[in-house]
Formats: C-alpha cells, structure tokens, sequence
C-alpha cells in the first residue's frame, strides 16, 4: 500500500499519462536520448517544503519539473506549444490532483529547441503543489 506522498506522485504521473503514453519518473534530461521514443514527459521531484504544521497536519509545498519532449525538426515549437498546453489543462482541469492537494500553480514554460534536426527539444515547466498531509 503506498502513503500518501507516494500516491500523490503516483496519480501526477497517472493524469499526465493521460496526455502523453510515455512519462518517465525520475528522469533527468541530460543523458535521455538513448531508448527514449518522444514524445513524452519527463517527471522530476525536487523539493519539498514543509510550510506549517498543526498537531499532527502538515502543510507542503511540492515543487516538480515537469518537461515535454519532442524530436527537433520544422514543428518541434508547435509540438511542444502544444503537449505543454495539454499537461496544463490536464492538470488544471476542475478535479482535484488528490485530496490533499490544495493549490496547484505552474511556471513560466522555458523552451529549449536543439540546434539540429534528430536531437531532442523540451519545455520545461515547474508544478508547485501545496498539500496537507
């Protein structure tokens, strides 16, 4: 059975695989290209903030790196315009992530297009989360 953390992340990664059928967990950018087949999303926790506790109730701030992979070519831009419009309004949709979710927020979407043709473009978007555990 997981905790609560763990199924917070497992159902971020459930509604984002609902955008895209390949979502790695724990998957830097760096290093990827091999066995990857874009496009997908690469999930990345990187912090967790403890911003207050009340007895035994704890509030969060999760923060993840959320980026969309494509192959560089001609549409790579319209490609990642629009897998990073899905990820946000699957995630901003009117459910909520989890009952513990409280607020979600997103970043600015930074781009990153390869040079050449063949290498890997991405969008990378940071996901705060705040949640009570």
């Amino acid at each position: 059975m997981l905790n609560p953390e763990q199924q917070l992340v497992s159902l971020l990664v459930g509604v984002l695989e609902t955008v895209c059928n390949q979502v790695l967990l724990g998957h830097a950018a760096s290093g990827i290209e091999q066995g990857l087949k874009p496009p997908a999303v690469l999930v990345q926790l990187e912090s967790i903030s403890e911003l207050q506790q009340q007895g035994s109730r704890r509030k969060d701030q999760w923060l993840f790196n959320l980026s969309a992979v494509v192959p560089t070519n001609d549409q790579a831009t319209y490609a990642l315009l629009e897998l990073s419009r899905t990820i946000r309004q699957a995630l901003s949709n009117d459910k909520a992530l989890s009952e513990h979710c409280r607020k979600l927020t997103f970043s600015e979407t930074q781009f990153d297009i390869a040079p050449s043709q063949g290498q890997l473009s991405f969008a990378d978007i940071t996901l705060t989360l705040e949640t009570v555990f």
